[in-house]
């Protein structure tokens, strides 16, 4: 009988097998790059007004695209670069926003460095070599870089898998399908202005409470706003469209919990609360067609027999409804809205807004006034959580410290101490 193979010496040989094939899973040869930072830049509707400079080595996948942007760090202050994703049209000619943000609270200067190395990192750095950013997956397996059509930039292996992913690093928003969760990437922070990429004053976060806001003041962080629910331990943005090209569509939170205790005993707003938000009086009459449900005195609010049903909760799960968007008649105003690129952001005001994405043919309607947009690509505020499920003046930012109302912003403010904006879901 052979002598047994001693166990350690098995163990070893994994290892030794396994080290092997993550060597061997480098990223193909002319699938590296780098890119210097240096160049003209352009200008244009951009948000945050902000000049731009396109990374050409990585994928797009429209309407999403990776881009510096520069910014001046104060009166007399020095250029900065930021690394960023926008959602928009056609560069050069449409409407962007930003959706994700990677070095904010590092930007780097002219001749910095974006690489994709071979072992599988990418890497932002100064032009002196002083890294500014990186994605951490050096030797991970990695061996191809993608931008998925949901604007979620990826570092895959060999079988596709996802490596690194942009959706596990929010920084402002929350696109729709993006899992929000709160063993990592937990919670968006605003932007200290909107002209500042910095982290701001206000953060939405998944924590022991629920899916709460609060505002930075003087190191304390104090709620101001959110959902109520203890055992949280994940957020998506999720929706239902009725038909291919929606009209209509219906948006909400999908929350998912530690246990089926804590699930059970959270309750959740039914399909017939969510506020109905009407973008053709949204948007001051830039949309022409009529609300179908604008003629009801109290607009019903129940999904027509012609819709997509709301997908069915697991035991983990419970729903948030935001609201229910009328877009309009879109045959009439020669537009395509796509509603899966919709996204919710956390403003440097505060509050927590969702916008969409409309493509515009040749022609499209001013009222009764053809207006002609060359196929422009522009986003609208479809929802806003001061506004739509909450007054518009229990925004503190909006009332002041003091409780005070700006003038043309706000009639009536809450009294003093009193906001009442937690919702218990």
């Amino acid at each position: 009988m052979a002598p047994l193979v001693p166990l350690h010496f098995v163990l070893l040989l994994i290892i030794i097998l396994c080290s092997s094939v993550l060597v061997l899973s480098t990223v193909p040869e002319g699938k590296t790059f780098q890119f210097i930072n240096q160049g003209k830049f352009t200008d244009g509707p951009w948000s945050h007004s902000a000049d731009l400079r396109r990374v050409d080595p990585l994928p797009s996948s429209n309407p999403f695209e990776l881009f510096f942007y520069r910014y001046t760090t104060g009166e007399g202050g020095t250029d900065k670069l930021v690394l960023g994703l926008t959602g928009g049209g056609t560069y050069g000619r449409d409407e962007m926003l930003w959706v994700w943000s990677a070095n904010r609270n590092h930007p780097v200067g002219e001749n910095s460095t974006l690489t994709f190395t071979s072992d599988g990192n990418l890497v932002l750095a100064e032009s002196d070599g002083r890294i500014a950013w990186q994605t951490n997956t050096a030797d991970k397996g990695v061996t191809g870089i993608s931008m998925q059509p949901n604007g979620n930039l990826v570092l895959h292996d060999k079988a596709g898998k996802f490596v690194w992913q942009s959706f596990n690093y929010p920084s402002d928003c929350l696109l729709v399908g993006q899992l929000l969760m709160h063993s990592r990437g937990k919670k968006l922070v605003s932007r200290a202005s909107e002209w500042d990429s910095r982290e701001g004053s206000y953060s939405l976060v998944i924590g022991k409470y629920g899916f709460i806001m609060y505002v930075n003041k003087s190191g304390a962080l104090v709620r101001y706003a959110g959902w109520e629910a203890s055992g949280l331990r994940n957020v998506k943005l999720d929706l239902v469209q009725k038909g291919v090209q929606p009209t209509t569509a219906t948006f909400f939170l999908t929350l998912g919990f530690a246990n089926t205790y804590q699930a059970a005993n959270t309750t959740f707003l039914t399909p017939s609360q969510p506020p109905f938000i009407d973008m053709t009086t949204r948007a001051g009459g830039f949309f022409p067609a009529p609300s179908p449900e604008s003629e009801a005195p109290t607009p019903t609010l129940a999904p027509a027999p012609a819709e997509t049903p709301l997908p069915k909760l697991r035991p983990l799960q419970r729903r948030v409804m935001l609201a229910k968007v009328y877009f309009g008649d879109l045959t009439l105003m020669q537009m395509r809205v796509n509603v899966n690129y919709s996204f919710l952001r956390l403003e440097p005001d505060g509050n927590l807004k969702m916008y969409s994405f409309y493509t515009a043919s040749d022609t499209h309607f001013y009222g009764s006034t053809a207006n002609f947009w060359d196929n422009g690509d522009y986003w609208e505020n479809s929802y806003a959580f001061f506004g739509d499920t909450v007054g518009q003046c229990a925004l503190g930012s909006k009332c002041g410290a003091s409780w005070s109302c700006n003038t043309g912003t706000c009639s009536a403010c809450p009294p003093s101490g009193s906001v009442g904006c937690m919702i218990n879901t």
